[in-house]
């Protein structure tokens, strides 16, 4: 039968001693990791990027001393964000983001132009606190400025 460990040399029995104990601790080193590996709990997952998102959005509204409320949702997950999202309040100029949004893509679809002109007048206002509201009757202005002052 073959020992376990054979080890031939001619370096001395002092040498070997250390040497011996060079592998036992190495091996040892080895078996610790590999149970440590195995048997490990694993790495707490990285937090996903609309609960990141969520947490940078409760943290500026933090910061802010008013009512609010807000609705994401992913259009590739489908996932969402609901805070304050069922809460009654005013939408005050909030409406002018979804107007601005169509009526650069009817830009892009070439069916208005910036350059365009129009004429304001006391109909066309409404109430609130924009400068629109202020401005001359008749007052003749492009869509580009238009838009520009709704911001």
């Amino acid at each position: 039968m073959r020992p376990f460990l054979s080890v031939r040399s001619s370096i001395g029995v002092k040498n070997m001693k250390s040497a011996l104990l060079t592998i036992v601790i190495a091996v040892a080193l080895t078996t610790t990791a590999l149970s440590t590996s195995v048997f490990a709990q694993p790495a707490p997952a990285p937090p996903k990027p609309l609960d990141l998102l969520k947490g940078r959005i409760e943290t500026i509204a933090h910061g802010v001393s008013a009512d609010w409320g807000i609705y994401v949702k992913s259009l590739d997950t489908g996932e969402e964000i609901a805070i304050h999202a069922d809460s009654v309040m005013d939408t005050m100029s909030t409406i002018k983001i979804p107007l601005l949004v169509d009526v650069y893509r009817q830009v892009d679809l070439g069916k208005l132009n910036t350059a365009d002109r129009m004429v304001l007048h006391t109909s066309d206002k409404r109430f609130g606190t924009g400068v629109l509201r202020t401005l001359d009757n008749g007052l003749d202005l492009s869509l580009h400025d238009a838009l520009m002052l709704m911001i």
